[in-house]
């Protein structure tokens, strides 16, 4: 179209033919210096993805796939992802592994969206500007270290960044509107944030119709856009649901309105603040950026003719994704990637509007000096950009390569190691996130939003599992699942346990090595010659760990000896002086000799 021709820029003067090669020399400068510091987001970019810590949503995230895998899984909507890595499964290697594998796709997602945000900027600014943008949307801080995270969010986000360029290509023809229209329906498929995309295309394809020569042509355009949308998002769901227990599509409907009640029909506003606001401090030179550029665009919209105000209307679009931090419940960091990815093509106009009046500025009123460019007001744009570039720069070393050292999956691996070595075959169990993705769950997803809902039935859920399912073990990743207090992980009023299934965690599990608890039982025995009567839900063979014999079932046993319990009533006997006698599920269970390291095994975001 051609109101939205490649290389279109806001109005601003034209440059004079004495400042042009200065004007070029310096974008040549720019582009080399930007294309540097891309490379060492990339850079940064690898070393988060082998070496920063594990969220509790990626290896939720990895779990589905597992539980797909196994027919376990029962809704059709959010879960498409798990159409597209089943293969991970056959790779071999644990947890930690395989969402490094997976890491590093979702990176080179987040390539492909850079390359988007670069293909659109070019589109109303030069390179260097262009360039900026993606240097920009990559050095936020949140971006840096959970954007390229296991999650749905590097998929749709690539996927929507797909539609837009596709809309706003200088020929976009029906087949760009129906490839946009099939990007975004799958995007939805796979999360139902997408949506928060929607208003932001719907106005595009709105404004072309205006700006359009030929407004019916726009208009079936965008008719198509809605009918390729609706028909892919149909098809792709029925052909998921072929593989998912969906016993009731009403099912999945429920689930749709329960998460828009939850997530958008939020009491308030900014319901997570502090993270908005920890970015305005961590990542000041990004969020000023977005201002001029936002300052600009609204300047050329009052001052420019038609043409530029309707590009003005199609860049502030970008920026209604943004916007729903003002809403949206679920406005954790890592959702950061997903709706600056749009937003960040103001920080292209910025960049490349920031010294171009003085560069472009005559001085007509001087005598024999005509097109004299400005210099002071070119060196104070200079000295602006050389600072906010050093500011991205310290986001990504210090963001990238200093706190990946520090919030390492160090304790993670360790851990996860420790138990695919006590248990080698897969094994039911409990925590908060489905931590060893390919063991059977036998607990549910302990998110803020999955512990609200636990809390309001007011059912022991962990009781009826470990009734029902018998768990061997738990792991103790939340701080109320930490029934002995052995880790440093802090418990709060909002992930509390019912009293039934904190008991029945107490009752039947007792520590084993850092966030490990296993199946057992501890006695202190008064009276060598007193019999103490206890219940055994998890059944199996057990070892006795003690200083002294003991009776159980009338069966003697000396330390270390094992002994089958099946489910059901025992009895225990002390052999000799009154001590104290544990009961640990397995046959001497493997247990590393050294200490368990004192850290978190999840720091949060």
């Amino acid at each position: 179209m051609d109101t939205f021709e490649s290389g279109a820029r806001l109005p601003a003067c034209e440059p004079t033919a004495s400042s042009a090669l200065r004007v070029e020399r310096r974008e040549h400068i720019q582009i080399r210096l930007l294309l540097g510091l891309l490379g060492l987001a990339f850079g940064a970019r690898l070393f988060v993805a082998f070496r920063y810590e594990i969220n509790w949503d990626e290896f939720y995230f990895l779990s589905l796939i597992y539980r797909y895998l196994d027919g376990e899984l029962s809704s059709g909507l959010q879960t498409f992802h798990v159409r597209l890595f089943t293969w991970i499964r056959w790779l071999g290697g644990d947890e930690i592994e395989q969402i490094i594998l997976l890491r590093l796709l979702m990176l080179g997602l987040q390539l492909l969206t850079c390359g988007f945000i670069y293909r659109i900027c070019r589109r109303y600014t030069g390179p260097a500007a262009a360039l900026f943008a993606v240097l920009a949307y990559a050095s936020v801080s949140y971006n840096i270290r959970m954007g390229a995270s296991f999650r749905a969010d590097p998929l749709v986000t690539c996927c929507l960044m797909a539609s837009l360029d596709w809309l706003l290509a200088k020929k976009s023809g029906l087949l760009a509107y129906l490839l946009a229209g099939a990007a975004t329906a799958l995007a939805l498929l796979l999360t139902l944030k997408s949506a928060l995309y929607l208003p932001t295309l719907g106005i595009i394809m709105l404004v072309q119709i205006l700006a359009s020569a030929r407004p019916k042509t726009a208009f079936f355009r965008l008719l198509a856009f809605g009918l390729a949308g609706l028909a892919v998002f149909w098809l792709l769901y029925l052909y998921h649901r072929t593989g998912v227990n969906v016993i009731d599509a009403d099912k999945d409907v429920s689930m749709l309105a329960n998460s828009f009640d939850k997530t958008v029909k939020h009491p308030g506003l900014l319901p997570r603040k502090r993270y908005l606001f920890r970015s305005f401090i961590l990542d000041m030179a990004y969020w000023l950026t977005l201002l001029y550029g936002v300052r600009h665009v609204l300047a050329a919209m009052v001052n420019g003719p038609k043409a530029a105000r309707l590009r003005g209307c199609i860049l502030l679009t970008l920026l209604l994704p943004l916007a729903s931090v003002l809403f949206y419940r679920n406005a954790f960091p890592y959702f950061y990637a997903f709706i600056l990815a749009p937003a960040s093509l103001l920080c292209a106009i910025a960049w490349d509007n920031l010294g171009k009046q003085a560069d472009r500025r005559a001085a007509p009123n001087v005598p024999n000096v005509p097109n004299v460019p400005n210099i002071r007001e070119a060196r104070e744009a200079n000295i602006i950009k050389g600072l906010v570039l050093l500011g991205l720069g310290i986001s990504l070393a210090g963001n990238g390569l200093v706190l990946p050292q520090t919030r390492n999956l160090d304790s993670q691996r360790q851990l996860l190691t420790l138990i695919h070595r006590a248990f080698p075959a897969p094994t039911a169990y409990l925590d908060r996130c489905a931590m060893v993705a390919s063991y059977p769950n036998a607990g549910f997803f302990m998110s803020t939003w999955g512990m609200d809902k636990y809390r309001r039935q007011n059912r022991p859920l962990l009781a009826q599992a470990i009734e029902e399912r018998k768990p061997k073990f738990f792991i103790a990743n939340l701080g109320s699942l930490d029934v002995e207090h052995k880790t440093n992980l802090k418990s709060v009023a909002a992930y509390r346990l019912l009293d039934p299934d904190q008991r029945a965690l107490s009752d039947n599990y007792i520590h084993h090595w850092g966030e490990l608890y296993v199946a057992g039982k501890r006695f202190t025995l008064e009276n060598g010659a007193s019999e103490v009567r206890f219940p055994i839900i998890i059944d199996g063979r057990y070892t006795l760990e003690s200083e002294a014999k003991v009776s159980i079932d009338d069966i003697q046993l000396a330390p270390g000896e094992t002994l089958w319990l099946g489910a059901g009533s025992h009895t225990i006997q002390g052999a000799a002086a009154p001590g104290r006698y544990t009961l640990r599920w397995g046959e001497h269970l493997y247990r590393p000799s050294e200490p368990a390291p004192n850290t978190d095994i999840f720091t949060g975001f």
